[in-house]
This record gives structure tokens, sequence and C-alpha cells, in this order.
């Protein structure tokens, strides 16, 4: 199952992922992710890079961290618009 607008309306649920890549300078994150069910984004299991809305959220995360985050469809592109590492 590949990345596509969710046309249900749901509120935003946490995903969870593994840190594979961080890109502070071009944004972005690599995400080894379990499926993702949002407002805007159905998207089975894979890894695959995110560009992040705020760049303040790459300042905690490095490679090999679980992460729990919500991703929506933004400028038709899946985007992470929050991230918190978990403990």
């Amino acid at each position: 199952m590949g990345c596509r607008p969710n046309q249900v309306k749901m509120p935003l649920a946490m995903s969870d992922g593994v840190v594979e890549e961080v890109d502070k300078e071009n944004r972005s994150i690599t995400l080894r992710h379990g499926p993702i069910k949002s407002a805007t984004i159905e998207m089975g299991p894979m890894t695959m890079p995110f560009p992040v809305r705020d760049a303040s959220l790459l300042a905690k995360v490095k490679v090999g961290d679980k992460v729990r985050f919500t991703a929506e469809f933004i400028d038709n592109e899946a985007t992470i618009t929050s991230l918190v590492v978990r403990k």
C-alpha cells in the first residue's frame, strides 16, 4: 500500500517508527515506520524519508531512536508535523 490522501476525517493519530537518517540541512528524516492512518494519510509500513514541517523537530533525534510521530498530507507530500522520542 503506498501513500495516499485519506478521504475520511480522523483525528491525528501518532504512529511508531525508528529513525534511520536525520538530514538537518534538507529538513528531512528517514523513518522505518508501521502503518500510518491519520486525517490526511493512509500508508502501510515501510522505510522512507519525510520532510518535517518544523526543523526544530530534528534537534533531539538521532539514528536508532524509537519515535512516535504524526504525519499529514501537506502540499502533496507526507510531512512530519510532530515527533517525540519514545522512552
